[in-house]
């Protein structure tokens, strides 16, 4: 059997952290026998150690992880997965076929990619904020749009008018007729007043008259 015929796989497992160092030690070294069994090699290996969970699974928050690169026939694969379902002390476990010329590398190495590409990330966010802002154009603010207040207008009741039109004409007609009434009365008065005088002042000129003549003739006889 050649080489050619075995796929590379990697495979993470989440065990039981309440179990302890040795019992965790001793599953590891019975799936690493299961993978010789069924004449498989292992390549890598990467103990993680304890971390939290994304989620609690199987009432546990916290769980023991290893990491194991091996190759194996694509046909026993099935056999190795089915015995890691039913064994208790395996949390969860994910398989993965790596690709040829696949570079392994460490918690530790991962880590500080990890690092270095956050780095680049923020050098190449700042860069694309600077650009941003040299490219952007400045713009004035524009101005506030005066609003024009329109006036009021009190539209006048028609109604009201008429009645007040009423009301006054024919007040105004009634005084000026007796205005005029009283002031024709007054003239006739101030008419007649002189004319009576002068009469009265011609009977006392004839009465005079006529005694100045019987006192001149004496043969007048009353």
């Amino acid at each position: 059997m050649t080489d050619e015929n075995f796929t590379s796989y990697e495979m993470m497992l989440i065990i039981d952290p309440t179990l302890g160092d040795e019992r965790t030690r001793q599953v590891i070294e019975e799936l690493k026998s299961q993978i010789k069994d069924l004449e498989g090699t292992i390549t890598f290996e990467d103990f993680w150690g304890t971390r939290y969970l994304a989620y609690k699974m199987n009432r546990q928050d916290k769980g023991f992880y290893v990491v194991l690169n091996f190759n194996l026939l694509p046909a026993k694969l099935l056999g190795l997965t089915n015995e890691l379902r039913l064994n208790q002390n395996v949390i969860r476990f994910i398989t993965l076929k790596t690709p040829k010329n696949y570079e392994v590398l460490t918690l530790e190495a991962l880590e500080k990619e990890a690092e270095k590409y956050k780095r680049v990330r923020k050098e190449d966010a700042k860069e694309e904020k600077e650009e941003r802002v040299e490219r952007a154009p400045r713009t004035s603010r524009p101005k506030p749009v005066e609003i024009e207040k329109k006036e009021e207008v009190k539209e006048e009741k028609p109604v009201k008018e008429v009645k007040e039109e009423k009301k006054e004409e024919p007040k105004v007609e009634v005084k000026e007729e007796k205005v005029e009434e009283v002031k024709e009365e007054v003239k006739e008065e101030v008419k007649e007043e002189p004319k009576k005088k002068e009469s009265k002042i011609t009977d006392l000129d004839d009465v005079d008259a006529k005694l100045k003549s019987i006192i001149d003739d004496p043969d007048i006889s009353l």
